[in-house]
């Protein structure tokens, strides 16, 4: 297929052959995978291994450390369910009443 051909295609058209593009994509992505997997296996069987064994050492992808969660420090006079640690942007609620004038230590959580 040419380019001039996709210019001229229906747009429906196009993104039909678009999924059956990506379909056909992720099929053959498996079917590669899966037919490395066998030829390894072969491999590390005709030497004696198995894949756990050789593979059993291999470093694990580094998890991402969990973000450590804040204590409120101010929260809303009327909605105390409504709080902000103090980090990071403020919540709308508090924007707006700091807009209209307000002070920020007005909303401080005593502890």
């Amino acid at each position: 297929m040419t380019v001039e051909e996709l210019n001229t295609m229906p747009i429906d058209d196009l993104a039909a052959l678009i999924e059956r593009a990506k379909t056909t994509h992720k099929r053959r992505l498996a079917e590669r995978r899966a037919a490395l997997k066998r030829e390894f296996e072969a491999k590390l069987k005709s030497e004696g291994f198995t894949l756990d064994e050789v593979l059993g050492d291999a470093p694990k992808a580094a998890a991402k450390p969990k973000r450590k969660t804040m204590p409120p420090k101010y929260a809303h006079p009327d909605k105390p369910e409504l709080t902000w640690s103090g980090l990071g942007r403020k919540p709308a609620w508090l924007q707006e009443v700091l807009d209209e004038g307000k002070a920020l230590d007005g909303f401080r959580i005593a502890h």
